[in-house]
């Protein structure tokens, strides 16, 4: 049965199978006792099911961490840390260019007629 409560068919059954083989959907265990083509073809979804496992099971060696060697810092120097800074000058003269240029443009609109915004 389908969740609207129409009987299923043989499309419909491997519809459902395909989704997931081994998930339990109503009505399809009898479907399958009776019909050779959907059970066939839920023995191929469970076979395939286990070929795709057995591809992504990957043998790996157990991890191990190799030992560091001991560092003299005898003649470690510390340099002295310096932020950079987030913008240059050029970003800030190209950022307040911008909004001149926006200033300017939006200013001639204002006073072009025909737009409706026409200042005295």
């Amino acid at each position: 049965m389908t969740p609207s409560g129409n009987d299923m068919n043989c499309e419909d059954y491997q519809e459902a199978i395909a989704a997931d083989p081994t998930a339990p959907v109503d009505g399809v265990a009898e479907h399958l006792a009776g019909c050779e083509s959907c059970a066939g073809f839920q023995a191929e979804m469970l076979a395939l099911n286990d070929k795709i496992r057995s591809a992504l099971t990957i043998d790996t060696p157990d991890l191990h961490m190799p030992e560091l060697p001991d560092i003299e810092d005898d003649n470690v120097v510390d340099l002295p840390f310096q932020r950079k800074q987030r913008f240059s000058m050029p970003v800030w003269v190209g950022i307040a260019a911008s909004i001149a240029l926006v200033a300017i443009v939006a200013m001639q609109m204002v006073n072009t007629p025909g737009t409706g915004f026409l200042l005295a």
